[in-house]
C-alpha cells in the first residue's frame, strides 16, 4: 500500500503518525510516531517514536525512541532509547539506553547503559554501563565492560602489551603508547613482574650479519665457512675477529683474508675467536633530495618511492 510519500507493508505497520518519506515494513514497524526519512524494516521495528533519518533493520530493532540518526540492525539492536547519531549492530547490541554517538558492533555490545561517544566491539563487549569516550574491543566471550575513559582490550597478547611495530599497550593506564624507536617487549626471562623492551639497530644501509666461534690448532691457519646463498643476497663484506684469552697473554694478532666463495681464512697461533661477518643486503638512497621522492605510510617510520 502507499499513500503520499508514505510507504508501509504489513499488519499496523506506520500505523499512527507516519511522515513523510518515511518506510515501515513489517508487522507493527513503525507503529507510532515514525519521523521523517526513517525507514523500520522487521517485526515491531522503530514501533514508537522512531527519529528523522533514524533506520530499525530486524525483530524490535529500535523498538521505542530511537532517535534521529540513529542506526539498529539486529534482533533487538537497539531496542530501547537509542539516542541520537549512535549506531547498534548485532542481536542486543545497544539494547537499552545506547547514548548519543555511541557504537556497538556484535551480539550484546554496548547492551545497557552504553555511554555517549563510546565504541564497543565483540561479543560481550561493554555489556553494562559503558563509561563514556571509552573504547572496548573483547575477544573474551566474557561481559567485559569499562567504568572510565581509555582504551580497554581482552584477551591482551601473550606479552601482555605489544601491539605492532611501534605501539605498546599499557595495562596500567589502559592507553596505546607509541614509540619514536623501532621497539618491541618480551616477557622477562628472570622477572615476572617486569617486561624487557628491546629495539632495533638502525643504520644508512640495509644489511645481514653472520656470526660464530673457530679455534686454530695447527699454529698457522683456520678456513671459515658461511652459507651457500650468501653471494646471492649480500656483498661489500666487512670482518671482525676477537681473540678469546687463553690464560696468557699473547700478542700475536689474528689476521684475515677476504672473502671468497662464502669462505675466509683466519691466520694466527693456535687458539680461539669469535668472527661476525656483516654484508649489504642492498643498496638505498640514504640522503635523498625532497622533490625527489614520494613518502608513504603513516607514523614514526614510513617508506618512501622514488619519483619517476
Amino acid at each position: 500500500m502507499m499513500v503520499c510519500d508514505r510507504n508501509f507493508y504489513g499488519s499496523n505497520s506506520g500505523n499512527v503518525t507516519q511522515e513523510g518519506n518515511a518506510v515501515a515494513i513489517g508487522n507493527n514497524s513503525g507503529y507510532t510516531g515514525q519521523g521523517t526519512n526513517a525507514i523500520a524494516i522487521g517485526y515491531g521495528s522503530g514501533n514508537s517514536t522512531q527519529g528523522t533519518y533514524a533506520i530499525a533493520v530486524g525483530n524490535l530493532a529500535g523498538y521505542s525512541n530511537q532517535n534521529s540518526n540513529a542506526i539498529a540492525i539486529g534482533n533487538n539492536a537497539g531496542s530501547t532509547w537509542q539516542y541520537a547519531g549512535s549506531i547498534a549492530i548485532g542481536q542486543a547490541a545497544g539494547s537499552t539506553t545506547q547514548n548519543s554517538y555511541a557504537i556497538a558492533i556484535g551480539r550484546n555490545a554496548g547492551n545497557t547503559g552504553q555511554g555517549s561517544n563510546s565504541i564497543a566491539i565483540g561479543y560481550n563487549a561493554g555489556y553494562s554501563n559503558q563509561a563514556s569516550n571509552s573504547i572496548i574491543l573483547n575477544a573474551s566471550g566474557e561481559q567485559f565492560n569499562a567504568s572510565g575513559s581509555g582504551f580497554f582490550v581482552k584477551p591482551i597478547t601473550a606479552n601482555n602489551s605489544y601491539i605492532g611495530a611501534n605501539s605498546l599497550y599499557l595495562t596500567a593506564n589502559n592507553e596505546i603508547c607509541v614509540s619514536s624507536s623501532k621497539t618491541f617487549v618480551i616477557s622477562h626471562p628472570s622477572d615476572k613482574d617486569k617486561y624487557l623492551v628491546h629495539a632495533c639497530l638502525e643504520g644508512p644501509e640495509a644489511g645481514v650479519y653472520y656470526r660464530g666461534k673457530n679455534t686454530i690448532t695447527n699454529n698457522e691457519y683456520v678456513k671459515v665457512y658461511l652459507p651457500d646463498y650468501l653471494k646471492y643476497i649480500g656483498s661489500n663484506y666487512s670482518i671482525n675477529i676477537t681473540r678469546i684469552f687463553s690464560g696468557k697473554k699473547n700478542n700475536e694478532q689474528y689476521e684475515t683474508s677476504e672473502i671468497e666463495d662464502n669462505t675466509f681464512t683466519v691466520y694466527g697461533p693456535n687458539g680461539s675467536f669469535y668472527w661476525i661477518v656483516f654484508a649489504e643486503r642492498e643498496k638505498i638512497i640514504v640522503e635523498p633530495n625532497i622533490n625527489d621522492v614520494k613518502i608513504e605510510g603513516n607514523g614514526p617510520y614510513k617508506y618512501i618511492e622514488i619519483n619517476k
